[in-house]
């Protein structure tokens, strides 16, 4: 069994090769869990500020009408402890497309937590089994 990383209120094992470490400011502080290689990023954190006022049931539903308004398909997701939406889409800067992006808003009880994984279009795919394993590690800490 590999170390799990606990930050806050939930808990995560990183994937072999991957570590984990807190970055962000200490207003938003998230967690970044990153290959050896370094070249992408699964980051998790606390809903945005303007999500707050929401019980995190309502968030999780906001994102996924808000996504599915730009007619992004939208999948319900377990991940661990928590459960919520998953939606994946190509970012696109007009000309071409710069990257695959996959994100995630999760809720168990009165916590939520969003996570966002990017990759480079040429590395799409590559970690999704990393990427998987990660998130079914979730646990809610009390």
């Amino acid at each position: 069994m590999r170390d799990r990383f606990l930050y806050s209120y939930f808990s995560i094992e990183p994937a072999i090769g991957w570590t984990a470490s807190v970055c962000g400011t200490e207003i938003e502080p998230y967690v970044s869990i990153v290959p050896d290689s370094g070249d992408v990023e699964l980051r998790l954190a606390p809903p945005s500020a303007d999500a707050l006022p929401m019980e995190p049931q309502q968030w999780v539903e906001k994102v996924a009408e808000i996504n599915r308004i730009k007619r992004r398909e939208v999948s319900a997701v377990t991940c661990g402890d928590f459960s919520g939406c998953n939606v994946q889409f190509e970012l696109n800067n007009g000309l071409n497309s710069d990257g695959f992006t996959s994100a995630w808003a999760l809720f168990e009880g009165s916590r939520s937590l969003s996570a966002y994984y990017h990759s480079p279009k040429v590395l799409q795919g590559r970690d999704d089994d990393a990427i998987y394993e990660m998130l079914c590690s979730l646990k809610v800490v009390l």
